[in-house]
């Protein structure tokens, strides 16, 4: 599976229950109804699409199948317009991220001239 993650330059607010969102880069605001803001945040909160499906088909009794259709539309819709964008593969690790900033600080002081 890979990493997905808030594009560059995207910030957003939660307005009654719905995302509004302006990209730095281009200019663009966007909106999203609640099912979408659901999607967006579920995604920006590391859920899988077969999670964010399953929680709304419960909310709002629809089968799994249907929303998972309707969840993978709107995650290419985000991803088209560079809202939400795809990271290089995620493997399993038993690293914690303590462990990486170290490993990045030291990496970066040897590297550093003074």
């Amino acid at each position: 599976m890979k990493k997905i993650s808030q594009g560059k330059k995207i910030v957003y607010r939660i307005v009654d229950g719905e995302a509004v969102l302006l990209n730095g880069s281009t200019g663009m605001y966007y909106h999203l109804n609640k099912t979408g803001t659901e999607v967006f945040l579920g995604i920006l909160n590391g859920k899988s699409i077969e999670k964010i499906a399953e929680l709304q088909s419960i909310k709002y009794k629809k089968s799994q199948g249907i929303m998972k259709k309707d969840v993978l539309e709107c995650v290419k819709s985000l991803l088209e317009k560079n809202i939400i964008t795809e990271g290089r593969k995620m493997r399993p690790s038993s690293t914690t991220p303590a462990t990486l900033t170290k490993r990045r600080l030291k990496k970066n002081l040897l590297n550093t001239t003074a």
